[in-house]
């Protein structure tokens, strides 16, 4: 908490939270779009941690494990719990995902590379 308000201080015109809050550990292998009720329970206890951040940065990175539908279902959760969190705060706050696109073009479903692509 002190770091977070020494940066409030050395930087008042920026956007301050944690990255990876709020937490989710849902797996997308459920149909329910949410994460689990341990996750939500976490969350909850964190609420001094997100009252004292001016926004929440939750990471909605895939690994390329996942089918498209568990990937979904994951990215929802993380989304559910984040609205759910972000609505629940004194203030509300706004939210960032933290995401990036990353092939491995020797892999499947990229199968259009080939090692004429590399550099």
């Amino acid at each position: 908490m002190e770091t977070l308000k020494l940066a409030r201080e050395l930087r008042p015109n920026a956007t301050w939270g944690y990255y990876h809050y709020p937490f989710c550990n849902a797996r997308g292998d459920h149909s329910d779009y949410s994460c689990s009720k341990d996750a939500m329970n976490y969350n909850n206890q964190l609420a001094f941690l997100y009252n004292a951040s001016g926004a929440l940065f939750p990471s909605i990175y895939l690994n390329g494990e996942k089918s498209s539908g568990e990937a979904f279902r994951y990215i929802q959760a993380v989304l559910n719990e984040t609205k759910r969190i972000a609505n629940e705060q004194e203030t509300p706050l706004s939210y960032y995902m933290y995401t990036k696109f990353e092939y491995d073009p020797y892999k499947k479903p990229h199968w259009f590379y080939n090692q004429a692509c590399s550099f």
